[in-house]
């Protein structure tokens, strides 16, 4: 084979390799954010972006760092527009920085689905989540309802 011939061949293996790679890096979201909530940002930015005061964070720890967390109840735009899936969103801050969201989706939203159904919808958009080997159970969440994690997406 020619020198030319086989450095054409490298060139287009290369380049339908790199061709083939884009697609999943253009697939992966950024889960440095949710609905335009960027991680890392501050509770005053994070608050405006929600339609909040930042006065209605609720101050969890003090030492040795700040930690306080705002709750949002996303609200149709309108009469017309469909129902919000996400019941209560709460973003979490690590001295002044936004660290962590945690979202609980309404249950007649999400009727009939199962913990691997919305695992699913979700890695859609930001990747595959790691799920734990065990259930995982938290803290009591509103009304003193245990909640479990099944999946989990980190950056």
């Amino acid at each position: 084979m020619p020198k030319s011939l086989r450095s054409a061949s490298r060139s287009a293996l290369t380049l339908v390799l790199l061709c083939g790679a884009m697609p999943s890096v253009a697939l992966a979201a950024d889960l440095s954010q949710y609905r335009g909530f960027r991680f890392g940002a501050d509770l005053s930015t994070i608050a405006e972006h929600a339609g909040a005061n930042p006065s209605q964070a609720k101050e969890i720890h003090r030492r040795p760092a700040l930690i306080q967390e705002l709750v949002w109840r996303p609200q149709p735009l309108g009469a017309i527009s469909k129902p919000e899936a996400a019941k209560e969103v709460v973003f979490s801050f690590y001295a002044g920085e936004l660290f962590q969201i945690a979202v609980d989706y309404d249950r007649y939203e999400t009727e009939g689905l199962t913990a691997d159904d919305i695992a699913d919808a979700i890695s859609a958009t930001y990747g595959p989540g790691v799920k734990p080997a065990a259930p995982v159970n938290v803290a009591p969440g509103s009304y003193g309802v245990q909640k479990e994690i099944f999946a989990q997406w980190q950056d």
